[in-house]
């Protein structure tokens, strides 16, 4: 059940911050383009596609991004919260111990990130296609000239994203526990979940830019299968940006990531404490159900065989 909940809370946060990212893809795009500086401001941006496109356009890539945030944050959450419930990422005061929560989420964080690859390519596919073709025409495409290994094109490039993704439930933790020494947090534990939600956001953004940088030159490449490699690996990719224009690339956009992961992370997890409080209360009321019923019957067995019958 973790793993239900986990996934549902990150498709709800997906939901809800898709458009982010179909107005952060746009301004990208408009950056890159030399002749389109029409839209320079993210909110200007984000009214102006809905006004002439409608609001059904900022709907853009929502089933492969649901699909990725099912697979991906549901055995990331899934499988830290199997090492919370079994005791593993906090000591005998209840505090975090850092090393265990990164491990906690890096095994699911791994294989979640690795299993999602085919949504995050079929995306970027779909968004380079001259055609315009739907996304289960661009996935039979690349069924048809890649097989089922073309969906993984670029899967290890992400890998390396995922350990550093590790480090977005780890600062939740940590800042959580921070907010609660202070009273007013301790007092509205849904306003202090949003803040360390806010706080886990901006870690992941500043730790996460540079390896989407790399990662977004892979998948560039893997995308144009017929043209001249440019990279023959990841550490390749990462000389070479670096060789070219030094550290600053790997920073480049910052500021539009977190926009997209500091609202998801923070409706992300505000979901996810909300789903798990409601499915404890389903358990305990369940329980009590359970053991009402159960006082209930053997009581009545400590009765005569007349008593029996008549409650039956």
């Amino acid at each position: 059940m973790e793993f239900v909940i986990g996934g549902l809370a990150a498709t709800t946060a997906g939901v809800l911050t898709n458009p982010i990212e179909v107005v952060k893809h746009q301004m990208e795009i408009s950056k890159k383009c030399q002749f389109n500086h029409e839209y320079q401001h993210f909110l200007h941006r984000g009214f102006k596609a809905a006004k002439q496109e409608g609001f059904k356009s900022l709907g853009k890539g929502l089933s492969p991004a649901l699909g990725a945030h099912l697979t991906c944050y549901g055995l990331k959450l899934g499988t830290y919260q199997v090492g919370v419930n079994q005791g593993f990422t906090k000591d005998s005061n209840g505090r975090t111990i850092v090393l265990n929560s990164i491990s906690a989420s890096t095994v699911g964080g791994i294989l979640g990130q690795f299993l999602s690859n085919p949504f995050y390519l079929l995306k970027a596919e779909h968004h380079s296609d001259e055609k315009k073709r739907s996304y289960s025409d661009t996935a039979k495409n690349i069924y048809k000239e890649h097989g089922i290994r073309g969906f993984f094109r670029g899967a290890t490039t992400s890998l390396p994203r995922a350990l550093i993704g590790t480090s977005q439930l780890t600062s939740y933790a940590v800042a959580k526990e921070t907010l609660n020494t202070f009273e007013l947090f301790a007092k509205n534990p849904f306003f202090e979940t949003v803040i360390a939600g806010l706080v886990a956001g901006l870690v992941l953004s500043v730790t996460m830019t540079p390896f989407e940088t790399v990662i977004s030159s892979m998948y560039q490449q893997a995308i144009a299968a017929r043209a001249p490699e440019k990279y023959s690996g990841y550490l390749d990719c990462v000389k070479k940006i670096y060789k070219n224009n030094g550290l600053k690339p790997f920073y480049k956009g910052m500021g539009l990531i977190y926009l997209k992961l500091g609202p998801h992370t923070a409706l992300l997890l505000v979901f996810w404490e909300e789903l798990k409080g409601v499915y404890d209360n389903y358990e305990k009321n369940e329980n009590t159900v359970f053991d009402k019923f159960g006082f209930q019957f053997s009581d009545v067995q400590q009765e005569d065989d007349q008593t029996v019958l008549l409650y039956l």
